[in-house]
């Protein structure tokens, strides 16, 4: 009889043993999964405020043709950087292009000296475009240019990622269905008579 087994089955050796079996096999799988998990949930919500995110390939960091184009965005108005009026407080980086041509909806709002205000939902910053930066905005062109649904590559990459997690984890239901099964039938067979 192996030293950490005692008579009933249990004791503070088979605690010890099975909490390091936990410790070491099953929580690094399941803290995986569920981060897998919530970060997908989070693109999700993310996906629902900017309908062209595209929730999969962005958690698995999978190259686009539209980030590319997000990081060379610049490249289409006066300034590298938008004008910034009145900064965010809890903002980490600042305000870029792409930020503004992602927003729901562009509505500037006229200045009595002709200009535009854009104001930045959730972020408090205030923005002050030229009017050829407006003008470049009101096209959306820089919208569609950083939409991944613009893309048929970048459309064909998240159905692939879809397709490849849907697979992944048909499989890990079934490796784990199996494993339950085997388990449950273990018992049942170890059961005293």
């Amino acid at each position: 009889m192996p030293a950490h087994y005692s008579e009933q089955g249990s004791g503070p050796a088979l605690n010890a043993v099975t909490d390091r079996i936990r410790r070491e096999y099953f929580e690094p799988s399941r803290k995986r999964l569920q981060s897998t998990l919530e970060l997908l949930q989070s693109y999700q919500y993310v996906s629902f405020l900017a309908p062209f995110v595209a929730p999969l390939v962005g958690l698995f960091e999978v190259p686009l043709v539209s980030d590319v184009q997000v990081e060379n965005l610049h490249y289409n108005f006066s300034t590298p950087q938008p004008n910034l009026l009145k900064a965010s407080t809890g903002r980490t980086s600042p305000v870029q292009w792409a930020d503004i041509a992602r927003l729901h909806s562009y509505d500037p709002v006229p200045q009595e000296d002709g200009s535009y205000h854009i104001h930045i939902p959730g972020d408090k910053a205030v923005v002050k475009p030229s009017k050829f930066d407006h003008d470049m905005l009101i096209s959306t062109i820089p919208r569609q240019m950083i939409d991944p649904m613009s893309y048929a590559s970048d459309v064909s990459a998240e159905i692939d990622v879809i397709r490849l997690a849907m697979a992944q984890l048909a499989l890990w239901k079934d490796l784990a269905s199996q494993y339950l099964f085997l388990l449950h039938r273990g018992l049942l067979l170890d059961k005293p008579s």
